[in-house]
């Protein structure tokens, strides 16, 4: 059987060739390369955010030293209202020579010394119990180590009052935590808890217990 070919034909044929060879091009070429494109712009743009923010960075760095710098002045200022890390044989020789100064006779001593920092707890009348947190609870230092001490005394109604007015506003370093008299007028002695905060230079630093 013979087909005979229209003109017609021939142009729908010449229209569907070019039809597929534009498909294939589009394929195979422009998409990809638009794909290609997109992740490219993807790339430029996360690298140009990479860039702002190192360039923010350097605008900051400055600030940021200063303020490193003030925070480490900072520290160094209320650190040197704490004693440094003592033995128990240290505490021992600074409270007592508190309490010889102030005409003290000591009758009895314990010192428990701290492993761990401690949760500043100071007399409600002294300096240091402003920086307690606003709900009354202890404040938390992390490097901060306060040695217990429980002392009972014997002098004067006057020295002991002179001690503990010593203790609650010139001692920062050194808390109240209560006290007591006892033994009567007669024999009148002070019975005392007190706290020695120690502040460690760092958190690796810690009181061994041992003579120096």
């Amino acid at each position: 059987m013979n087909m005979t070919m229209t003109e017609r034909d021939k142009k729908l044929l010449v229209l569907l060739a070019v039809v597929v060879i534009v498909y294939i091009f589009t394929q195979v070429l422009i998409f990809p390369e638009l794909g290609r494109s997109e992740e490219l712009d993807e790339q430029i743009m996360s690298g140009e955010d990479q860039r702002f923010a190192m360039e923010m960075k350097k605008v900051e760095l400055p600030g940021l030293e200063k303020q490193n710098e003030e925070l480490r002045e900072e520290y160094e200022t209320r650190r040197a209202d704490y004693y440094p890390m003592l033995t128990s044989q240290s505490v021992d020789r600074e409270i007592t020579g508190i309490l010889l100064d102030h005409g003290m006779e000591i009758d009895n001593m314990e010192i428990r010394m701290a492993d761990a920092p401690s949760a500043l707890a100071p007399y409600a009348a002294s300096e240091l119990a402003g920086e307690m947190q606003e709900d009354g609870a202890p404040v938390q230092q992390t490097q901060v180590y306060a040695a217990e001490i429980a002392v009972t005394c014997s002098g004067s109604e006057r020295q002991m009052q002179e001690l503990l007015d010593f203790l609650t506003d010139e001692k920062q370093a050194i808390g109240v935590r209560r006290y007591e008299y006892v033994g009567g007028q007669e024999e009148p002695r002070l019975k005392i808890t007190l706290q020695l905060y120690m502040c460690a230079e760092n958190e690796t630093e810690t009181d061994s217990g041992e003579e120096e």
